[in-house]
């Protein structure tokens, strides 16, 4: 696997700058960028890729494919889950709008 950081939010390439020695260019192994085995690392295809699906809508559906590896063991896990959708549209509601399911 080969990476390249690439700071998101305003100031993060001046903090990157100030605090390691790492060009943000850089393409960068997987030893150079995880130096211990413990370490954890969790994936959810958005398009469908060479490793993960993307998300599917089948009907009232919605289909997602993740990965999750732990270093220390070597498991590697691949997660197929379903969701309804409008369980999915009632949860948000809920939570953004403090509105009840179905409400």
């Amino acid at each position: 696997m080969l990476d390249r950081l690439a700071p998101q939010r305003d100031g993060a390439l001046a903090v990157l700058h100030e605090t390691t020695d790492v060009d943000p260019a850089q393409v960068l192994t997987v030893d150079q960028l995880v130096k211990s085995k413990r370490v954890f690392f969790a994936a959810t295809g958005v398009t469908d890729g060479a490793v993960l699906k993307g998300v599917h809508y089948h009907g009232d559906r919605v289909r997602f494919h993740s990965l999750i590896m732990r270093g220390e063991t070597h498991i590697r896990r691949m997660i197929d889950t379903e969701h309804l959708i409008e369980f999915i549209f009632s949860t948000l509601k809920q939570v953004c709008f403090g509105q009840r399911h179905g409400g």
